[in-house]
């Protein structure tokens, strides 16, 4: 498993909220289904309660607030399939949040959001990921889809709006789909040679101010990895008596989070 985090040295003030509840009735007709400032409480709401449920080991907490590859990833840590956070850096704190919000007015709604966190114990350091939230329903709650590094291809200033502006993003993508052979030269280079070409599923878009496009999705794939006999694929010491051919090929499935 990947779990896909980011450290940032970039530091971002924390906008004041008010108290909002985003998952209440649905919006008028005519009215965007999602604003700036109700994203920015869903942020806020979902991750102090998703980093508690971590702290308890809570999966059924989990599922109330994620899904998708993000889901995917916080059971897999639970269950200790996933080294990628340590327990020690829970819970990880916002220290500031902008949203990129497209205008939508109907379901299923989703909206990006860069958020720059600490870890606990660790006030020296902030970390970022970029973020994607989803609602497919006026019954569904909002849930957190896509947690990932910020794109290298992409300059981290112009993801971020003006923190003071209720301004909407640019459109969503009207084609919601991805083709892997389309992707940036910066991330189409590591799917090459796997045993199929898979295709992101879950992808949420919206348009950037410099007229490109911010992607974020999770993709699951699987690879063939040969080792050679002295160095043993997912092996200890303690591991006796397996199969002849273990230790040289090995069909693995990666799960990622990935914005570009």
């Amino acid at each position: 498993m990947l779990r896909i985090l980011a450290a940032s040295l970039a530091v971002v003030g924390l906008a004041c909220l008010s108290a909002v509840d985003a998952n209440a009735d649905p919006a008028p007709d005519g009215t965007p289904v999602i604003t700036p400032p109700l994203a920015a409480a869903v942020v806020d709401d979902v991750w102090t309660r998703r980093e508690a449920a971590l702290v308890a080991r809570n999966p059924a907490v989990v599922d109330a607030l994620e899904t998708d590859a993000a889901a995917a990833l916080d059971h897999a840590w639970i269950n200790g399939a996933d080294t990628g956070l340590s327990a020690s850096e829970l819970p990880r704190t916002i220290s500031g949040r902008y949203v990129l919000v497209p205008r939508q007015l109907s379901y299923p709604a989703w909206f990006i959001a860069v958020i720059v966190y600490e870890r606990a114990g660790d006030p020296n350091w902030v970390y970022t990921e970029v973020t994607a939230f989803v609602r497919t329903g006026p019954a569904q709650r909002w849930k957190l889809a896509v947690e990932a590094y910020p794109p290298i291809a992409k300059d981290f200033r112009q993801l971020v709006p003006d923190p003071q502006s209720d301004d909407f993003a640019a459109a969503p993508a009207n084609n919601l789909s991805l083709d892997l052979r389309q992707l940036p030269s910066a991330a189409a280079h590591h799917w090459p040679g796997w045993t199929f070409s898979p295709t992101p599923t879950n992808l949420y878009s919206v348009g950037l101010a410099g007229g490109s496009a911010l992607a974020c999705f999770g993709i699951r794939y699987q690879k063939v990895e040969a080792r050679p006999w002295w160095h043993p694929l997912h092996l200890g010491h303690q591991d006796l008596g397996l199969a002849a051919g273990y230790y040289t090929r090995s069909l693995t499935t990666y799960l990622e989070n990935r914005c570009v």
